[in-house]
């Protein structure tokens, strides 16, 4: 198998695999357009780990786990700050939140008025990779939702579990072949 295949088995991505591969390919292409990668899945079905090891492989800088910021001028600049956004456990955001993550998404332009002046403004541009995890995230806002790709999780068994150092170790061992 490949490396991409044996990351998919790691983590665990069994439907839609192919597709997954292209999906965690096509996040190194900066200056493209690519749907929100979302993991949904109940309680124990590692979606945290599948986000935080793809934000490692593809944006390694800065926090690998995020939770969503209630604020919007928090989450235009978190999105500011970052290559991919992985925001963990997410449950519910209003249409507000929604909007910002489709202009995020298709490159559009955000702007406010600059802190402490009438007349000058701050604009934020740029084409963000996004991943959202949560058992049973909200997507209800058609163009956010048409923006997703949604990946199921699976409960791992007793018996299939590993510890974090196994895991952590068995990512090491095929990440160079990942990456090259």
């Amino acid at each position: 198998p490949t490396a991409l295949d044996r990351l998919a088995d790691l983590l665990r991505v069994h439907e839609m695999k192919q597709l997954f591969k292209v999906h965690l390919v096509s996040f190194f292409l900066e200056a493209y357009q690519m749907p929100v990668m979302v993991f949904v899945g109940e309680q124990g079905s590692i979606k945290t780990t599948i986000a935080k090891s793809i934000k490692q492989i593809v944006d390694p800088s800065g926090e690998i786990v995020s939770s969503l910021p209630k604020k919007t001028d928090d989450l235009l600049l978190h999105l500011d700050s970052r290559y991919l956004v992985n925001f963990d456990n997410i449950s519910y955001f209003d249409q507000e939140i929604s909007n910002i993550l489709c202009r995020a998404i298709t490159g559009d332009g955000t702007s406010k008025r600059q802190l402490y002046t009438d007349a000058d403004e701050v604009i934020w541009t740029y084409i963000r990779k996004i991943i959202l995890n949560g058992i049973a995230p909200s997507l209800e806002y058609p163009d956010l939702r048409d923006r997703c790709i949604i990946y199921k999780t699976t409960p791992i068994k007793e018996e299939e579990r590993i510890t974090e150092l196994e895991f952590n170790q068995r990512l090491e061992e095929i990440l160079p072949s990942v990456l090259g």
